[in-house]
């Protein structure tokens, strides 16, 4: 098999010579490098002063937390801590309700199980509603960069 049996031939137009494919080359790579010269211009020659509304927003609404590490869950030991107490708390009830109290470990079981599913649930909800009462959401942040 040639290689002609798969070129796609649109016009009658004889091919170009291989002098006027290179400087058809050129010419295209000469435009190329100006356009590129002349972005990299133009990203050169703006300021990064900081004019964004949002920018000024965030810095305006954003206030010092006075947490401690451990107890701020937006940071990373805050969240290890978090969970190791979500995870040690119920364990600890569990163990004080069957030998201090004598309870049935199977019933305890349960109702820590239930107590434990509606504590997280409604802290759940309630972090859901406070973003919601300040406005701290996503969405509404997302509007307010524009104005």
């Amino acid at each position: 098999m040639s290689c002609e049996a798969f070129t796609i031939r649109t016009s009658p137009a004889p091919l170009a010579s291989p002098s006027s494919v290179v400087s058809t080359r050129a010419k295209t790579l000469h435009t190329f490098s100006q356009q590129n010269q002349h972005q990299q211009q133009r990203l050169h020659s703006r300021s990064f002063a900081p004019t964004s509304t949002s920018l000024r927003m965030s810095e305006e609404t954003s206030k010092p937390n006075n947490l401690p590490m451990l107890l701020d869950p937006g940071t990373k030991g805050g969240a290890i801590f978090l969970a190791l107490v979500l995870f040690i708390v119920p364990i600890l009830g569990y163990e004080v309700a069957t030998t201090v109290f004598g309870l049935d470990g199977i019933e305890v079981g349960k109702w820590i199980g239930v107590g434990f599913t509606l504590f997280t649930t409604v802290l759940w909800v309630g972090t859901y509603i406070f973003r919601v009462a300040t406005k701290d959401m996503t969405y509404v942040s997302v509007l307010f960069i524009g104005r």
